[in-house]
């Protein structure tokens, strides 16, 4: 029987409340994983997923899209890879993986007609760089969608204050990991400097449960 990639990565890291902490924080990725599979609900998409990590969305969206789409993921980091690879023996050519530390994507131009992004735009050192490598891998008629935590978010605020109170920043390595990311998201405003600085003048913010949505179009 197939594992999850949740309860594998619980399995493998060995970490009690890691587990515990990523279902909970996988709850608060619902209203992203309804917003993906309503945008590839129709019509075939080669989707690129930049900062794929260990493919816990990306294992819906396949559960979600039957052979309609297909998926590329990319991630520094190397340790995803064994997760994935789980995935690949399950889905085939649906699915590939590819670690990529530098700042420029190993594609052609146009490669896409979708492109992703969740919750990895604060980690990226350069944002606007990365930013302008996801539009120049995307289709002239695609979509770029970046979701990353919404600061602003009551919701999000009352979890950084709870997780705060309570101590799991020193007891619990993943709740730790998920406050830096909440402390390090950043806001619609900054964003739209951010956009403005690098000289993207087409796209729109709206905001999801925690999240804000970036949609980019070439």
């Amino acid at each position: 029987m197939a594992i999850k990639q949740s309860e594998r990565i619980n399995v493998e890291l060995g970490q009690s409340g890691y587990y515990i902490a990523l279902k909970r924080k996988f709850i608060l990725f619902n209203p992203v994983m309804d917003d993906l599979l309503n945008r590839i609900s129709q019509g075939r998409f080669e989707v690129l997923d930049v900062g794929m990590g260990p493919a816990l969305i990306t294992e819906r969206l396949l559960e979600g899209t039957e052979n309609r789409c297909s998926f590329v993921g990319v991630d520094i980091e190397e340790k995803w890879s064994g997760y994935v690879a789980e995935l690949i023996s399950r889905w085939g050519n649906r699915l590939k993986f590819i670690i990529n530390a530098s700042n420029n994507l190993p594609f052609r131009d146009g490669s896409f007609n979708m492109v992703v992004s969740v919750n990895s735009l604060h980690h990226f050192k350069y944002p606007e760089v990365m930013i302008h490598e996801m539009l120049r891998v995307l289709r002239e008629s695609g979509i770029c969608v970046i979701y990353d935590y919404n600061p602003a978010s009551f919701k999000l605020k009352l979890l950084r204050y709870i997780l705060t109170i309570k101590g799991y920043i020193v007891r619990n390595s993943a709740s730790r990991a998920f406050l830096d990311s909440i402390n390090s998201s950043y806001s619609s405003s900054f964003l739209k400097e951010m956009f403005l600085d690098a000289g993207i003048g087409k796209y729109s913010i709206s905001k999801k449960g925690i999240f804000n949505i970036v949609i980019l179009a070439k």
